[in-house]
């Protein structure tokens, strides 16, 4: 239940400065962390990458499944490294299976033409990479995501009531749309995008995981659920979470932010640090009062 503020901030990068937008140009308010995945919310995932440490979030990242090559900057917390689709969903699958990474595969069984086995797959136990809590909460502020976020439209647009987790995506530039789906039996991932990223929707509204690759997933699910062939996957449901745990999300997802100096002397144009303006503030604030009984003075 820690805030973060949605406000812009500028970061220092080898070029200069970057500072990380929001699709909506929303920057009002403050989020809980599951309000912020909920609305995909980036100025607050690139300061709680700050917060955590890149190098941390990297190493995790690796042992999460990621083998790609993961750039130390702040727009990580974006999607700046080029990531495969196998890479995310083997991330995902972690969540599901209780914080245990399972390496994929493809082959089960190889028998030859009279039914004898010359190759049968060793089971392999998983390696813990999260614990039972976290692994647990992830899945529950993913849920939310379908519920109530930028995923909501599998709800309300595709009418799918089964027990179902996600998260969307949208590259720079709306050239790229992505939607990580989990649910109790099944991890499922869309990438939706072209050769030439230099190609892409001039909308957000056109561009976005929601609109381009949410959409593949949802149909996707809507024939598992009419074949009964795959009922044990589609009827599954997720562990009920502790009550403990719930109780720690326990909180409004998003807060009006009122911020008094801004109020009264308007609202601050450069999209500094919060402490620099703070700083500001305050000094401008003694400032007008000073001036303030210099008049009073004169007259």
């Amino acid at each position: 239940c820690n805030y973060y503020k949605a406000k812009k901030v500028a970061y220092d990068v080898q070029d200069g400065e970057w500072s990380p937008s929001n699709d909506d140009a929303d920057y009002e308010g403050k989020y809980t962390m599951e309000g912020a995945l909920e609305e995909s919310v980036n100025t607050i995932a690139v300061k709680i990458l700050e917060d955590v440490g890149i190098e941390t979030t990297i190493e995790m990242a690796g042992k999460m499944g990621i083998a790609s090559t993961l750039p130390e900057v702040p727009s990580l917390a974006l999607g700046t490294a080029s990531i495969s689709l196998l890479e995310m969903v083997t991330a995902y699958s972690g969540f599901v299976n209780g914080g245990l990474r399972i390496n994929p595969y493809m082959i089960e069984r190889i028998e030859d033409k009279n039914g004898n086995i010359l190759y049968q797959r060793k089971e392999v136990k998983g390696e813990r990479i999260l614990d039972e809590r976290t692994s647990r909460m992830m899945i529950h502020m993913l849920e939310g995501v379908v519920d109530d976020g930028t995923a909501r439209s599998i709800r309300t647009r595709y009418s799918l009531q089964n027990h179902i987790g996600g998260k969307t995506g949208t590259t720079q530039n709306n050239a790229d749309g992505w939607f990580l789906a989990v649910t109790p039996k099944l991890v499922a991932g869309v990438w939706t995008g072209g050769i030439y990223p230099e190609i892409s929707f001039t909308e957000t509204r056109l561009g976005q995981g929601a609109t381009m690759a949410l959409p593949v997933f949802a149909g996707f699910y809507q024939k598992l659920n009419k074949n009964a062939s795959y009922t044990s996957v589609t009827n599954a449901s997720f562990k009920p979470i502790k009550e403990e745990w719930e109780k720690e999300l326990d909180c409004d997802p998003f807060k009006e932010d009122f911020r008094f100096f801004e109020w009264l002397f308007g609202k601050d144009q450069d999209e500094k640090d919060d402490r620099n303006l703070e700083t500001e503030e305050k000094e401008g604030f003694m400032k007008k009062l000073g001036d303030i009984f210099k008049k009073k003075k004169k007259n």
